[in-house]
């Protein structure tokens, strides 16, 4: 497996259980795509999610079965990735819109209100 670059937590402050289908982050230094390779996202070690690489300064991971976040609960998340090239070149990783992070909620089905306001960018440096 490779290291770890980025983490994140779900707050479900919803009053029904939802479920999380995706998940987007942004490149803002336009990097990874050449740099990170065989992307996974996991939750306490299970694997929910892989790609193989960014698309252009998109990471987009879809889950193949939805993730549930209980009402109240909130959920701690994972991103690994093979770093293949470019030493001393940044990334920093950011869930940059609402809609980056979609899913349903148990209850009507519909879409999720999400608040990345307190997302804040994960930044990293590769090393040699």
């Amino acid at each position: 497996m490779g290291v770890e670059v980025a983490s994140f937590t779900i707050d479900n402050l919803d009053d029904s259980d939802v479920y999380i289908t995706s998940v987007t982050f942004r490149d803002q230094q336009n990097q990874a795509d050449n740099n990170l390779a065989n992307l996974v996202l996991e939750h306490s070690g299970d694997i929910l999610a892989t790609t193989p690489a960014a698309n252009g300064r998109y990471i987009n991971f879809q889950l193949a079965t939805p993730f549930l976040i209980e009402d109240g609960d909130e959920e701690d998340f994972e991103v690994y990735a093979d770093v293949i090239d470019g030493a001393g070149d940044t990334i920093s990783l950011e869930i940059e819109r609402r809609l980056d992070v979609s899913g349903f909620d148990d209850r009507y089905g519909f879409g999720l209100d999400v608040d990345v306001s307190n997302y804040n960018p994960q930044t990293f440096t590769i090393e040699a």
